[in-house]
């Protein structure tokens, strides 16, 4: 193995180790779906075709390393992750973020609009960083496009300043609204 496959080889090590620390500390297991998917790339980005019950006394092994590191509370993970909440106006977009953060840290008003411009929150939920950016509503009349077209443009600069991981979309389910094939 030469220096630059080293270097490849402990990037994706450390990569793998962050990873099912992080597994391990939301209670999932290495039998998940999407926990198998993210090993199986990590292995093929590596470039190894190792037999599989090595791979799998080595995952076993790592995870365990993990579970000790989480029970032991020594290690914090590296891992953050930006969200993007978005939706109509009065569907509970900043609600939903201080449910994510499990404490107010967003004003919420029941009656009009909390938000009216976009703005970006930070913090840790189980050792995980994350940033999450809160949006105005859209406005679902027609003769609101204009409105919804400067929101989004302001949404757009924050996403280039702040590339989401993952983008919530937040709609009511218990009303229905002829006005939502307006939304931009």
């Amino acid at each position: 193995m030469d220096d630059e496959e080293k270097k490849l080889h402990d990037k994706i090590n450390m990569i793998r180790m962050n990873f099912l620390h992080l597994v391990y500390r939301l209670g999932q297991s290495l039998d998940e779906s999407a926990v198998a998917q993210v090993l199986y790339r990590l292995a093929l980005a590596e470039g190894t075709r190792n037999s599989k019950t090595t791979r799998l006394f080595s995952l076993d092994t790592a995870f365990q390393t993990a579970k000790k590191l989480e029970e032991d509370g020594k290690e914090e993970i590296d891992f953050s992750c930006t969200i993007l909440v978005i939706g109509r106006t009065g569907v509970g977009k900043s609600a939903t973020i201080n449910s994510i953060f499990g404490e107010d840290k967003v004003p919420t008003d029941a009656f009009r609009p909390a938000t009216s411009m976009v703005r970006v929150t930070t913090g840790i939920v189980d050792s995980v960083k994350l940033r999450v950016i809160d949006t105005p509503g859209l406005r679902p009349s027609v003769m609101e496009q204009r409105t919804n077209r400067k929101f989004l443009s302001s949404v757009k600069k924050f996403m280039k300043k702040f590339p989401p991981d993952i983008i919530f979309y937040v709609d009511r389910m218990d009303t229905c609204s002829r006005d939502t094939n307006n939304l931009p």
